[in-house]
């Protein structure tokens, strides 16, 4: 199932948001801000599966079964989501401010 050029445009809001509200970097330290423009590329653009691997992944990276990076994983949800797979708030990373309430709670009240 292909989204409708409206799911896209809404789809396509949520995560330019989300990339000014975003906590910067993942436990493990990949840049969210890129994963997002990445998968801002991908639904603009209607990239296909193709595309995204020729463009995410190194030559060696294209032999693996599931490699492990980041910007294509990123971008081949979004292109996942374009094709039916899931909610657009899957694609979503955490705000700041959400991210900081979550923190000082968890201190506050040892959860």
């Amino acid at each position: 199932m292909q989204r409708a050029l409206k799911d896209v445009q809404e789809a396509i809001l949520k995560l330019e948001k989300n990339l000014i509200t975003c906590v910067p970097y993942c436990c493990f330290g990949h840049d969210n801000k890129k994963r997002i423009a990445a998968m801002i590329d991908v639904l603009k653009n209607n990239r296909t599966i193709v595309w995204i691997n020729s463009n995410f992944l190194t030559p060696t990276e294209l032999f693996h079964e599931y490699p492990d990076n980041p910007l294509w994983r990123a971008a081949l949800d979004a292109r996942e989501w374009l094709d039916g797979s899931f909610d657009v708030n899957d694609l979503l990373f955490n705000d700041v401010n959400t991210f900081k309430k979550g923190l000082l709670e968890g201190l506050l009240f040892n959860q």
